[in-house]
């Protein structure tokens, strides 16, 4: 389902040629939850799936993790959203120094 949510930001954006406004107001250029979730976490949940379906042993592998890895996951990100939504902390672009 996370990926409706992330979609939902990032084809307005595309389609605008814009960046994207998590991403700018963290001062980074892509958010890197969208990458994990996207990029890893959901073609592993798919193909997970798909192998399960045909009755392979790596889908019976990979199942009890993707599993546990989805119960714990959203409340784990959850937590660190509350945690850190109030704080000053604040990426450094790369190639910038922090200032002491």
């Amino acid at each position: 389902m996370f990926f409706v949510v992330w979609l939902s930001e990032i084809i307005p954006s595309a389609l605008a040629g814009e960046q994207l406004e998590s991403a700018r107001m963290a001062g980074l250029t892509t958010n890197p939850v969208y990458v994990v979730d996207l990029g890893f976490l959901l073609p592993v949940m798919v193909i997970t799936g798909i192998l399960l379906l045909r009755r392979h042993s790596t889908g019976f592998l990979l199942t009890p993790g993707m599993l546990i890895f989805g119960a714990v996951f959203p409340p784990q990100r959850a937590s660190m959203t509350c945690t850190f939504s109030g704080s000053t902390m604040r990426a450094i672009p790369y190639g910038q120094e922090a200032a002491s």
